[in-house]
């Protein structure tokens, strides 16, 4: 059978024989920190890539850092200059495509992880070329394949891919420094890291928000359970929902804070700030501010232009340079985010978008509204709010703190006690803050209901709505106990539930 003239590299998809992004990136970290070039230079030729602008881009960084002497200086003018002498530049893009390579990275710090994607990528092209030549061969000659097979077997072994038949690089526990968690506000935002605050429209998300820069901005104390003072700095607000004079500034001066050190991006004539492309303005001014200890988006998806937020590796992928750059420059980074609609997910899976955000973020808290019975009259009748541990990774034990908006200034009081409850307990039913009472009845409801044999769903729904007891609490309630078993008829096609039978 004669072998088919197509070449194998052809049934391979682009997006697997190249990564354009990390080529991009690695250019842009060589022209923001030159420090690196020289390693980048022992490891990646101009054969590496991919596209053929970046092979230009990647000569004239290499050529001019080795024309600078010893300053070691290159600038975006710089690398301009030498293009348009060298008459390349138009080939390469132009100098918009410069600027853009330049945005693309937020620090040069990953620079080893683009290199390595890129030397993969170029060692894949080399197994496909062989391959290619290889077909090549049977198809016109018949002759055996052993030469091509043993390049193949070298590039394993002596060649670019060395590395996968290498063992894995370990570092050994004892020869490593550990390092304490530090804390902006105790418990709640730790520096150097991502965090994340989520909740219902209308919830008092901005609020808290407020209070926590106005503690910064004066070291004031925060409620929590050891009571010492926020890390005192500067603090920076990209807000795309709330003016300034409207609503933040009056918020920050209910809440004391020092507004000399709160610092308000203009939405309104500023150049449009994203985390995917704009991280180096970012941080370009955390550099002019040179204090500042906390960042708050509000909310985190009007900065994230281009991306999927319901893509796990879309959002991940956005977010790891906000969390490299929260690790740089140790500054806390507070992400504000909505409740999705899906009321009966648990707090951990109800923000908005992928649960990437949840994962990428340290910390995660929730911002719910409380509902106490109506014969507790232990409190008085304001409307308080609950700030409630979702997930924190660094804190043992975390505790909820309860806060109220007092009219008509919106400044920020809170409750001396902590909260012990767990926040999917708060959070079940139509309206947060059910009680632990109201979710017992209802799961002893459910198993006396049960108690007589099988029932369709649609008829447990059915009872629940006479009982008055919410579907979602019912449904959270069977879904966490390993008494209760479901499964679909194969003859109705119904969903039933019944209690489990124990030998």
């Amino acid at each position: 059978m004669q072998a088919s003239e197509t070449k194998l590299s052809l049934t391979v998809p682009d997006e697997e024989r190249h990564d354009l992004a990390a080529e991009g990136a690695l250019l842009g970290s060589m022209v923001m920190d030159t420090s690196i070039i020289t390693k980048v230079t022992s490891q990646v030729s101009t054969e590496c890539f991919f596209r053929p602008e970046h092979r230009l881009v990647f000569d004239a960084i290499r050529d001019q850092y080795e024309d600078s002497g010893d300053s070691g200086y290159i600038d975006l003018v710089l690398l301009r200059n030498r293009m348009k002498d060298n008459k390349t530049i138009e080939a390469a893009g132009g100098v918009e495509y410069l600027v853009k390579i330049h945005e693309s990275v937020p620090s040069a710090e990953s620079w080893q992880y683009y290199a390595n994607i890129v030397l993969d990528k170029a060692a894949y092209r080399r197994c496909l070329s062989i391959l290619d030549e290889a077909w090549e061969t049977l198809r016109r000659t018949q002759e055996p394949l052993t030469d091509r097979i043993e390049q193949i077997r070298r590039l394993f072994t002596e060649g670019e891919l060395t590395r996968y038949c290498r063992s894995l690089d370990l570092i050994r526990a004892d020869s490593v420094q550990p390092k304490t968690v530090e804390w902006l506000v105790d418990d709640v935002l730790p520096l150097g890291m991502l965090s994340l605050i989520a909740g219902e429209p209308g919830a008092g998300k901005t609020f808290c928000s407020m209070s926590l820069a106005a503690a910064v901005t004066t070291g004031r104390p925060w409620p929590t359970p050891r009571n010492n003072p926020a890390v005192q700095g500067s603090v920076l607000i990209l807000s795309d929902e709330d003016d300034l004079p409207r609503v933040l500034l009056p918020r920050l001066i209910a809440n004391e804070a020092d507004t000399s050190k709160v610092h308000v991006q203009d939405a309104a004539t500023a150049r449009p700030f994203h985390v995917t492309g704009g991280l180096y303005r970012l941080q370009a001014t955390l550099d002019s501010l040179g204090d500042c200890r906390l960042i708050i988006l509000d909310p985190i998806t009007a900065y994230m232009e281009g991306i999927n937020a319901n893509s796990n590796a879309e959002v991940r992928s956005a977010l790891v340079g906000l969390q490299r750059l929260a690790e740089q420059y140790n500054i806390a980074v507070a992400a504000v985010s909505h409740f999705s609609k899906k009321v009966d997910l648990g707090a951990i899976h109800r923000t908005l978008g992928s649960i990437a955000f949840t994962a990428a973020a340290r910390s995660v808290w929730a911002v719910v509204k409380e509902k106490r019975d109506a014969g507790d009259a232990g409190r008085d009748s304001r409307l308080w709010r609950c700030l409630m541990p979702v997930k924190c990774n660094y804190a043992i034990r975390p505790r909820g703190i309860r806060f109220c908006i007092e009219e008509p200034d919106g400044a920020v009081t809170f409750d001396a006690n902590p909260i012990d409850q767990d926040v999917d307990e708060m959070m079940t039913g139509p309206e947060s803050g059910m009680t632990s009472r109201a979710r017992d009845d209802a799961e002893q409801w459910l198993h006396t209901l049960l108690n007589d044999g099988q029932m369709p769903a649609t008829a447990v729904r059915q009872a629940a709505d006479q009982e008055g007891h919410s579907w979602s609490t019912i449904k959270r309630i069977s879904g966490r106990n390993s008494c209760i078993d479901k499964w679909k008829s194969g003859t109705d096609g119904q969903w039933y539930w019944q209690l489990r039978q124990h030998p």
